[in-house]
């Protein structure tokens, strides 16, 4: 074994081990229930604004085309790009809480993503429920990256965009295609940080051929 193999192993021995799922919820959801507590007591009103962006800046960035959607995702990109940071690389769980109504059809889907740990998804639909899910992993293409792996992909626009294309290998229709579906499966639930955003939403721009649907509502 050499000496940076020695290394790398003695720092994944020293690496804490992160508390089950289980833990992390119920301490949560404690957590949530005294703050409830202490809104009632305090008696305080919280309003909710509804807040309309205009399409007003793209950051200094260039469409990559003149198409309604190139300016509309390099706009995305902006937004992405200017969100505050959060280090992500030493977390153990990603959490994602989703309100969905389909049809008739309403429920609360929430996601706890394990960093090298399982991790669980509820999902009362009917179908799903409650299932434990293995360690983190993002769709990419035919295969999929680890979370340091999603970590670790490119965020200049031109090396990520040739990376997913060799990633998206013969899967889907067409590289593009599949391109922009492994765009959403890495942005969505995904500890991603803003700079990765960003690059995605750029990459999404580049591809030719995508239109922009507008007055649709988010199922």
């Amino acid at each position: 074994m050499t000496t940076v193999e020695e290394r790398l192993r003695s720092l994944a021995d020293q690496r804490p081990i992160p508390p089950s799922v289980t833990a992390v919820m119920t301490r949560g959801a404690q957590l949530g229930r005294r703050r409830k507590a202490r809104r009632i007591v305090a008696g305080t009103v919280l309003a909710i604004a509804l807040i309309v962006w205009p399409v007003v800046s793209l950051g200094g960035l260039t469409p990559a085309s003149r198409s309604q959607a190139s300016v509309f995702l390099t706009e995305m990109a902006a937004r992405a790009g200017s969100q505050p940071g959060v280090d992500v690389a030493g977390a153990a769980y990603w959490y994602a809480r989703t309100d969905v109504t389909y049809g008739s059809l309403r429920y609360t889907r929430e996601v706890w993503l394990g960093h090298h740990v399982p991790g669980k998804l509820i999902q009362p639909d009917g179908i799903i429920g409650t299932t434990t899910l293995p360690a983190a992993t993002f769709a990419a293409g035919s295969a999929g990256i680890t979370w340091d792996g999603l970590l670790a992909l490119p965020t200049d626009t031109n090396e990520l965009y040739a990376w997913m294309k060799n990633a998206a290998g013969g899967a889907g229709h067409d590289p593009d295609s599949e391109v922009f579906v492994e765009i959403g499966d890495l942005l969505r639930e995904s500890p991603a940080p803003s700079a990765l955003r960003r690059a995605l939403y750029l990459v999404a721009a580049k591809i030719p051929d995508v239109t922009l649907t507008t007055g649709l509502h988010d199922a």
